[in-house]
């Protein structure tokens, strides 16, 4: 597959779209247009790197979760710097790793916590936010709206951070096998497995005429 030069990241003409999710899990949306988001938790670390060239050399743009406790690193304030400068979107992973269950004021400093150093490092704010494992109920889903972000669950979940670790050929179908438009793809950078699979995952969601967007630009064109 040639390679493609990253392009900057297209922003949705205005932003009323984002009322379609505020204040609700996004899952996936519903759209006639072949679009997918792959996201990718658990960064920055070096493989979020070579992430973002596999995307960039299939044309495709990613979403990438960032949390505080990896951003801290000085190497990692470069690669989420990275992450933005190529044209893809940074997003909020919480501060400490951990779900957005506990109390309001937990919840926000979770958000908030992450989210200044994210803005300090790129001079950018986050639209979404996904906590671990996915994590969120209704004061959650409030602490969210509150502090301006949107929050992202997703439809297909390639398994990959399961131990043992998913084999390449595993994480490959489990994601292949049942996209469809508008689904939102979880994947981790923090297994090399993940990252095996990703080039034979791009090709085939090329091969099916998809485009791989950000979570804003899938979000912008459709629906819950």
């Amino acid at each position: 597959t040639p390679t493609v030069e990253p392009t900057a990241t297209p922003v949705p003409p205005d932003t009323s779209w984002m009322e379609r999710y505020r204040g609700r899990k996004m899952t996936r949306i519903q759209t006639s247009q072949r679009l997918v988001a792959l996201t990718f938790d658990d960064g920055p670390n070096y493989r979020t790197r070579t992430a973002v060239d596999i995307l960039d050399s299939f044309g495709g743009k990613g979403t990438f979760f960032a949390t505080w406790w990896c951003s801290r690193q000085p190497d990692n304030a470069l690669v989420n710097q990275y992450v933005v400068a190529q044209g893809h979107e940074l997003a909020n992973h919480t501060t400490h790793h951990k779900p957005l269950t506990k109390s309001y004021a937990f919840d926000i400093a979770e958000i908030m916590g992450i989210e200044r150093m994210l803005i300090s490092q790129t001079g950018k704010e986050t639209t979404w936010v996904r906590a671990m494992g996915g994590g969120v109920n209704a004061t959650g889903l409030e602490a969210t709206r509150r502090t301006g972000h949107l929050y992202a669950q997703w439809s297909i979940d390639s398994l990959d951070s399961r131990r043992p670790y998913t084999e390449p050929d595993k994480i490959y179908h489990n994601v292949v096998d049942q996209v469809g438009p508008g689904d939102v793809i979880l994947l981790h950078v923090t297994h090399p497995e993940s990252l095996a699979a990703l080039p034979r995952i791009c090709a085939e969601l090329q091969r099916r005429g998809y485009r791989m967007v950000t979570l804003s630009e899938l979000a912008a064109a459709g629906s819950p």
